[in-house]
């Protein structure tokens, strides 16, 4: 029987991350910093990239990468169905392979460099076998992802290490705006808010925060705002479109359908949905399907984004890779 890897496998990828392109997805994620410089925002906050740098994520919540003009970035992603890894491995192993995932929930540690060492020396493995057809190999591709498993596992049994502070004023003003925005994503928010609470003119606001992120202060809140609506349909597919809205931080229910069809025109060569991955331009052109009939709760635009799901291919760059063995 022929069963796919549910994971998604990325080994020193060099191609710069593209501004502003959140991701939200149910799988678990891990994500290792190879050579440059950059930063990965995740939810509100915002971590300076490091050589060695490690991050283990739930995919649910909203994050980025951010790559910098002129300097590297290489990276090798993991992104792998839970319930797969959990199936395979507890009838092996008396250790629970994914408890870091499931009680640190998104944690960046900096390896040390024995550690780096290591855990090059495993991915290297792992790509060795990926490369190769045979069946043998792909079943040692899986074994050395489980290696992965159990080196998170075992780093992260010793005192947490998070990475450096962030030791720029510049990164400590853009956490304090990504803060602030969460604090108040449901309230009105305005240049002249985060001025007055953050004690910083509101154009040092505009031009750091491009600069750093890639998108403007307001193209972030409105994303938040998408991601934050399109986890609450999701996951509470009784509620009403309209508490949705309200809930999400959108103050009417026209504006919501506005910010929902900008996002979608502006995406529509990635409308696909059999990745996986909760793709935003497919799952808001299922809620303006909602919307647009009139439904008065969330689960006619859950039917309609699993119906894509289930039907359409998937042409998002992000898309889950099913490996066949």
């Amino acid at each position: 029987m022929r069963l796919p890897y549910l994971l998604n496998y990325e080994y020193l990828k060099s191609v710069p991350a593209k501004a502003g392109e959140f991701q939200s997805h149910s799988n678990y994620e891990i994500f290792y910093f190879h050579e440059g410089r950059g930063y990965y925002l995740i939810g509100d906050k915002i971590h300076q990239l490091f050589p060695g740098t490690l991050i283990l994520m739930h995919g649910l919540t909203l994050h980025t990468p951010c790559s910098l003009d002129g300097y590297p970035y290489v990276r090798t992603l993991m992104n792998f169905d839970q319930s797969y890894v959990r199936a395979a491995a507890e009838h092996l192993f008396a250790t629970n392979v994914l408890e870091p995932f499931e009680k640190l929930g998104n944690y960046v540690i900096l390896l040390n460099e024995e550690e780096k060492a290591e855990f090059e020396s495993i991915l290297g493995m792992m790509q060795r076998h990926y490369a190769k057809p045979d069946t043998t190999s792909r079943e040692r591709f899986r074994l050395h992802f489980l290696d992965v498993l159990f080196f998170v596992y075992d780093v992260m049994k010793k005192p947490l290490r998070s990475v450096p502070e962030l030791s720029q004023l510049k990164e400590r003003h853009i956490q304090a705006i990504l803060s602030y925005i969460d604090r108040h994503l449901t309230q009105t928010i305005r240049l002249e808010h985060l001025e007055k609470n953050l004690h910083l003119n509101r154009h040092h606001i505009v031009r750091l925060f491009r600069d750093v992120t890639g998108m403007t202060v307001f193209q972030y809140i409105l994303k938040r705002r998408l991601n934050e609506a399109k986890l609450r349909f999701l996951t509470e597919p009784q509620s009403g479109v309209t508490d949705v809205c309200y809930l999400s931080g959108f103050k009417n229910v026209s504006h919501f359908s506005r910010a929902s069809n900008s996002r979608k025109a502006a995406r529509r060569s990635n409308t696909g949905g059999s990745c996986g991955f909760l793709c935003e331009a497919a799952f808001e052109q299922a809620v303006l399907k909602s919307l647009s009939k009139g439904e008065g709760n969330g689960e006619q635009a859950v039917k309609e984004y699993g119906d894509r799901n289930r039907s359409s291919r998937c042409s998002c760059r992000n898309r889950l890779r099913f490996d066949r063995s």
